[in-house]
């Protein structure tokens, strides 16, 4: 376990600093100045480290509240994610879901139907990633009469 958050926190490091370094000016935040803000999605909220997800590439960090399922989605850009605490669940169509604990990498490539979601009884915290704007595009399905 202790490996696996050293892990997590060095993937983080690096993708921190790849993009500080791109903008030539290296910075530091302590966890007690992340401010976390609702989305547009019931349930979640996000700290944006670097970028600006309303407009292109960006790093965050992502609370999905315990119980909270997105449902099935899709998003225009590749989006890769490090589940830091918790227990995120996702699944792809036609494949059975995950459980990915502490340590765990999911990677969907643009516009692949998936489902995510945080298992019930204790938050999820994880990094996520995406070289362009956010969006989050749920499945259209048949209303129910």
């Amino acid at each position: 376990m202790k490996r696996a958050m050293t892990w997590v926190a060095a993937v983080a490091l690096f993708a921190l600093g790849a993009a500080a370094g791109a903008a030539g000016k290296g910075r530091s935040m302590a966890a007690s100045e992340l401010e976390f803000k609702p989305t547009p999605t019931a349930g979640i909220s996000r700290a944006v480290l670097w970028g600006n997800p309303e407009t292109g590439a960006y790093g965050t960090l992502v609370k999905f509240a315990g119980g909270t399922d997105v449902g099935w989605h899709t998003h225009g850009n590749l989006v890769r994610s490090v589940i830091i605490s918790g227990t995120f669940i996702t699944e792809v169509k036609g494949a059975p879901p995950m459980e990915l604990g502490p340590g765990s990498f999911v990677e969907h490539p643009g516009n692949e139907k998936h489902r995510t979601a945080c298992k019930a009884g204790a938050d999820c915290l994880f990094f996520s990633t995406q070289p362009g704007k956010w969006d989050l595009r749920p499945e259209k399905t048949a209303a129910t009469p």
